[in-house]
């Protein structure tokens, strides 16, 4: 005993592990370094107690020691002194009456050991929780876990599935081989990770259903596995495919309504709308429209049959005598899948050779029945249930454009253009009073609630909201008195019964005078929005994959700082990882909705209430603002508590809205608007600074150039190969969406994106809008069809103001004619009737002197009078000419003075210029005005300087008065000694003919000097 308990000491003092000996009485008479190390107690604290008082089960430890085998060891909790609690290996070994016990600390391996057990009771919640299935395999593709959502989509109970593999039991034969290469490429090099695929699956019954599949690797430990998560598709896929329909159906119906709009002719519009459908159904043989004009007839304005063209025939309104008159009166589809096998109700009207097939679809507008359209074919069962229903859409868009194009022979207005713009919409829109009742509706919001838009027009909002969802949308309108505009979630009431949420954006609704009259809303149906359906693992990387599939931005907000960010919102902002993961949430959110943000946050984490969903504003990596719907949770992320978010970007939407608001107010303002360079103006700041366009431009063809309306110096020859030229050239849009891989088309300075549209005045081209952006492809279809129709608006008032000025100028016109036929004219007449009245007394030859004379003037009147009328309604058609002027003035003077035999002139310096002929006419009004005036010489100077040529007449006549000296251009301003009141009128719209200028000033000592501005280069359209 001595001899050992010296020995080891020598062996067991330098050893890792603990060791003690133990006598027959289980009393330490010996203990190493290391149990003094681990305990952090004093080797005599220890020596003489008994070894068993340190365990949490002493008896279990005991039985142990008392029969310790080589093979054998106890795993046991072993309290310290200072009470320190270790997870301890214990193996014995009997050396006579005393034991050697070696202790092993596991302590690390025991907190593993729970983790891990916490661990896998987290992870099953949480998969069993799940919406998903989430299968797991080992490295021979056998199933090892099952949850609750894969028996639910598969059918396999639990039992059913373990130990299967995975393509065997849920994958179908013809799929095999894509997942199986999937999972190759996997377990090689992991480059699926994260991927997701889409395949078919197989349920227990053998039908087939469409998945969503993620792979990701899990360990086990004979290998790696795979942990699949798997989303049953089918719903998703079927919204899908009639979301592509309704796509087709909506770009046939905007294809048809682009193409109809630009006519006003019935026969243009019916010829439209037949070859669209005929490209769209093109079983289609025979197309007829009728339209109700009279009280008891249809008349059949529009028929054609295997191409040929029928004559406009009428039809009985008789729902008895043919199957139209059924239609009409019926207002419902009437469907013959065989003229010759199918009862009918009423004769058939056969349109060229016998038809099979026929369908009659009714014409309503504002739910009033106008007409019928019909479609027939020569073979039995050619219309599909789909080309009936898509007919039926379709028909109720025709109605309203052949109302329309009624309406524009009448009052020449576009009101209804923008309505069909609404009523074709793919959101809902509606317009409330002030006292929350509907004033308007477009059928998309009458569809989304299950109801006809007459139904709800005119009803107030309770009838179609929740309790809850109408004190929101009463609360909207308070809000919209005090002229804000806003977003808020809320709830209608379908016909049906259930509850529809809606996510609403409304402004103020105003009258002409800006007065707010009501609301204008949109409103888009959010219920189809899945919430997140997975509770996710956030301690583990291997479940934050569940994140990622998610389709909405995630992130993890704790201590007000973001410590988890999946990709969708790092691509929503635009920013990596490492630029947003520990970075406080006031660097992303608008600095506006703050305040909001913060409280809410404060609130959540102290168990107060809080709106689990609203609307709030974040600024991405381009200081851009970015609309989105938040939801957000309490949960708990690391042990600590956090804030869960899911975002939505509804920045398009909120776009929509505010384009849609902007483009009805730009529409009334253009209406209001009283000259072309007012409306060019309102047109180039609208889609400038509300569209966001980086270059707007609207041009007018001048001859062979086109240009600016805004900047006249800026000037495009027509043949240049730009976008706006080749529009101008064409007649017709033009979309370059990248300049840099357009051959026959220069860019504009460094803009790559543009788009131009003609604008059509009359029947011909008067201009082009040409939109621009520096990036590629960015301008979107959308945008593209607001330029046109605010081209098409445009239009419409340069017509309407010109129809004006027309008016205004055969009014002034008329009236002049008039005053000049009772005034001046009638004065030489009644000097000749004068002298006729003495020659018949007496044959005096002076008595004809007197009379030529008096013809002489009247002649002269009637010359003025006529030249000014050309001028004054711009119809004087001359070409310009170089003209050298001191030659000019010269031939006037002699003209002049044939009147004037003792007047002279006096020419200084010339000029030779490009000038109209009838310039001559304003210097002769000039000279034959100085000498009438006591002028006895003329002295002309005629000088060029860089910008114009400078031509003064200086006399020495009587002068003008200064308070005359503004008026003597003015129509019918006459002197004391007599004349028509035109010469100095005719002088000032010469001198404007030339974008010149005329004005008089006193010459020194006496007479007055005439001075002419004519600018140098100049070629304004007559």
């Amino acid at each position: 005993m001595t001899s050992m308990t010296e020995e080891i000491p020598t062996l067991c003092d330098d050893v890792f592990a603990g060791i003690v000996l133990l006598d027959e009485n289980l009393r330490i008479v010996y203990a190493n370094h290391e149990i003094a190390r681990k305990g952090d107690v004093k080797i005599d604290d220890v020596v003489g107690q008994n070894f068993l008082n340190f365990f949490e089960d002493p008896e279990s430890v005991r039985r142990f020691i008392q029969n310790p085998t080589p093979e054998s060891h106890l795993l046991a909790y072993l309290i310290t002194p200072k009470g320190k609690k270790m997870y301890v290996k214990i193996k014995a070994k009997k050396y006579g009456t005393n034991t050697l016990v070696t202790l092993l600390d596991l302590s690390e391996l025991g907190a593993i050991k729970e983790a891990l057990v916490k661990s896998e009771e987290m992870f099953r919640g949480m998969a069993e929780s799940s919406m998903d299935a989430i299968v797991i395999a080992d490295h021979d593709g056998k199933i090892r876990f099952w949850n609750s959502a894969a028996e639910r989509i598969f059918g396999f109970t639990k039992d059913e599935a373990l130990g299967k593999k995975v393509d065997e039991l849920i994958i179908p034969e013809s799929m095999r081989k894509k997942y199986r290469r999937a999972l190759s490429k996997f377990k090689v090099n992991k480059i699926t990770e994260g991927r997701i695929y889409e395949l078919e699956g197989r349920r227990k019954d053998g039908t087939s259903i469409p998945v969503e599949i993620s792979l990701g690797p899990v360990s086990f430990g004979d290998g790696v596995g795979v942990v699949a998560v798997i989303r049953d598709i089918s719903e998703r896929k079927r919204k899908e495919k009639n979301l592509e329909a309704e796509r087709r159906e909506l770009e046939l119906l905007y294809t048809i309504l682009d193409k109809i709009t630009r006519h006003t002719e019935p026969a243009e519009i019916y010829e439209v709308i037949y070859r669209e459908l005929k490209y769209a159904i093109p079983q289609m043989d025979a197309f007829l429209i009728a339209i109700k004009h009279s009280e008891n007839r249809l008349d059949v304005d529009f028929v054609i049959g295997e191409g040929k063209r029928y004559p406009p025939h009428s039809l009985p309104l008789d729902e008895k005598l043919t199957l139209t008159g059924w239609v009409f009166k019926n207002e419902k589809t009437l469907h013959i899948q065989d003229v010759e096998s199918d009862k009918l109700p009423a004769g058939i009207n056969l349109v060229g050779v016998p038809m099979r097939s026929w369908v009659g679809i009714p014409l309503k507008y504002m739910e009033k029945t106008i007409g019928v359209l019909s479609v027939q074919s020569k073979e039995p069962n050619a219309f599909s249930d789909t080309q009936i229903k898509f007919l039926e859409r379709v028909a109720h868009s025709i109605a309203a454009v052949i109302h329309t194009a009624d309406m524009y022979e009448h009052l020449k207005a576009s009101e209804e253009r923008y309505r069909i713009l609404l009523e074709n919409s793919v959101v809902g829109i509606a317009t409330t009073d002030l006292n929350n009742k509907f004033t308007y509706v477009n059928r998309f919001f009458a569809n989304m609630l299950g109801y006809e838009p007459h139904e709800i027009i005119g009803k107030h909002l309770r009838d179609f909201a929740t309790e809850e969802g109408y004190k929101k949308l009463a609360e909207g309108t308070v809000r919209r008195k005090r002229g804000i505009t806003d977003s808020y979630e809320a709830e209608f009431r379908h016909r049906d019964g259930r509850a529809i949420p809606v996510l609403v954006y409304a402004s103020p609704l105003r009258n002409m005078k800006n007065e707010i009259i009501g609301t204008i809303g949109i409103a888009m149906d959010i219920s189809e929005r899945k919430q997140m359906e997975e509770q996710l693992n956030r301690e583990r990387r291997k479940y934050r994959t569940l994140f990622e599939n998610v389709g909405v931005g995630v992130a993890v907000i704790q201590d007000k700082r973001v410590v988890y960010v999946n990709e969708e919102l790092t691509d929503m902002l635009g920013m990596g990882r490492e630029q947003i993961i520990g970075e406080s949430i006031d660097k992303f959110v608008h600095p506006d909705d703050l305040p909001l943000a913060f409280k809410n946050y404060e609130r959540r984490l102290r168990g107060l209430d809080a709106p689990r969903t609203y609307i709030m504003r974040l600024i991405d990596s381009k200081n851009d603002v970015l609309w989105v719907k938040l939801k957000a949770t309490i949960t708990e992320w690391e042990g600590k508590t956090a804030i869960l978010a899911s975002l939505t970007d509804i920045t398009s939407i909120k776009r929509t809205q505010d384009m849609l608001v902007s483009l009805d107010e730009v529409f009334r303002k253009l209406g209001r608007s009283k000259d072309e360079k007012g409306m060019f103006r309102l047109v180039v700041n609208h889609l400038k600074y509300t569209l966001n366009f980086g270059d707007v431009k609207i041009y007018k063809i001048e001859k062979t150039h086109l240009f600016n309306v805004l900047k006249p110096s800026e000037r495009h020859d027509l043949r240049d190969n730009i976008v706006a030229s080749w529009v101008a050239r064409n007649g017709t849009s033009y979309y370059a969406p990248n300049m840099n891989k357009e051959r026959n088309m220069m860019p504009i300075m460094n803009f790559s994106c543009e788009y131009a549209t003609p604008i059509l005045v009359g029947g011909e081209i008067f201009g082009v809008i040409a939109v621009r952006r520096a990036k590629p492809y960015s301008i979107s279809s959308g945008e593209r069809m607001v330029v046109d129709m605010v081209s098409k608006h445009l239009s419409v008032h340069i017509e309407n103001l010109r129809h004006m000025r027309d008016l205004e100028q055969s009014k002034n016109m008329y009236e002049l004619m008039m005053h000049i036929v009772s005034h001046d004219v009638k004065n030489p007449l009644a000097i000749i009737k004068g002298y006729v009245e003495l020659m018949r007394e007496e044959q005096n030859p002076d008595f004809l002197d007197e009379i030529d004379k008096a013809v002489e003037e009247a002649s002269r009147i009637i010359t003025q009078a006529r030249l000014f009328s050309k001028l004054d309604l711009g119809k004087v058609k001359q070409e310009k000419k170089f003209i050298k002027i001191a030659e000019m003035i010269l031939s006037s003077y002699e003209l002049v003075n044939k009147k004037y035999h003792d007047a002279k002139i006096e020419i200084r310096g010339d000029a030779e210029i490009e000038v109209y002929p009838i310039l001559r006419e304003a210097f002769v009004n000039i000279l034959d005005n100085a000498y009438k005036y006591g002028a006895s010489k003329v002295e002309v100077s005629v000088e060029s300087t860089e910008d114009c040529t400078i031509i003064k007449f200086s006399d020495n006549g009587v002068g003008i008065e200064d308070s005359k000296k503004q008026r003597i251009f003015e129509v019918f301003e006459k002197g004391d000694r007599g004349g028509s009141g035109l010469g100095l009128a005719i002088v000032k719209r010469v001198v404007e003919l030339h974008n010149g200028k005329i004005y008089v000033k006193d010459n020194v000592p006496r007479g007055s000097i005439f001075v002419l501005e004519i600018p140098e280069c100049d070629d304004k359209k007559e």
